[in-house]
């Protein structure tokens, strides 16, 4: 585990800081916010000039995949926690925060929105989906070069931190399969991750979509 960050304070720039510290780069998949809807609202009305600061009472940590891993296993498991992974350390760098383009909509400072680097192909962010009631059930077919690089573990991750069961294996025709079910929202937000995973080179991500059916537990790789 390399760190362990409080954000309920200075929100997204701790890993603003943290990257330049570090001399990495930092790219946030997602803003970790506890109600999105009140954020927008304090920072369209300049009640905050950044509303991702205050509080929003999470602890971020940074570590290897596998720890990651196990992490989001076991603090699933606690009653009324909701682990994630937001963001990942994606190379050495100078300093650089990598954010998805609607943090302008809790950030309205352009003083502050200058020290960030907003990116608007980073879109997989849960924090922007309106979460729904409804389950449902996508079988899923990858190609391109997914297969030997490390795909379905970080599949694996993106499904656990949205709470999504099912499972991921490889094709002999050098794809992958996906079956994956959960709430609507994070379903699509989980298959808008696909595209994003640097380590595969995704060619073409092609939907079934089905009816809910509670088949899995977990979500597991075969």
């Amino acid at each position: 585990m390399a760190a362990t960050i409080d954000i309920s304070g200075p929100g997204i720039f701790v890993f603003k800081e943290l990257a330049e510290t570090a001399r990495v780069d930092i790219r946030l998949s997602s803003i970790p916010l506890i109600s999105p809807e009140v954020a927008e609202f304090a920072a369209s009305n300049y009640i905050m000039a950044d509303a991702t600061a205050g509080t929003n009472g999470a602890i971020a940590i940074v570590a290897s995949g596998k720890v990651i891993d196990e992490l989001v296993d076991e603090l699933s498991k606690i009653p009324g926690l909701k682990p994630m992974v937001i963001g990942e350390v994606v190379r050495r760098g100078g300093g650089s925060l990598l954010v998805p383009d609607y943090v302008t909509k809790y950030i309205k400072d352009k003083s502050l929105l200058a020290k960030l680097t907003v990116a608007s192909n980073i879109l997989q962010g849960v924090a922007r989906v309106r979460r729904t009631s409804r389950l449902i059930r996508a079988e899923i077919r990858i190609t391109g070069k997914v297969q030997g690089v490390g795909f379905r573990p970080l599949i694996r991750r993106n499904a656990k931190s949205l709470g999504l069961t099912g499972v991921a294996r490889n094709n002999e025709d050098g794809s992958v399969s996906i079956i994956v079910e959960g709430e609507e929202g994070n379903v699509k937000a989980f298959i808008e991750s696909l595209s994003n995973i640097n380590v595969a080179e995704v060619s073409n991500v092609d939907i079934k979509w089905s009816e809910y059916k509670g088949e899995y537990a977990d979500f597991n790789i075969e």
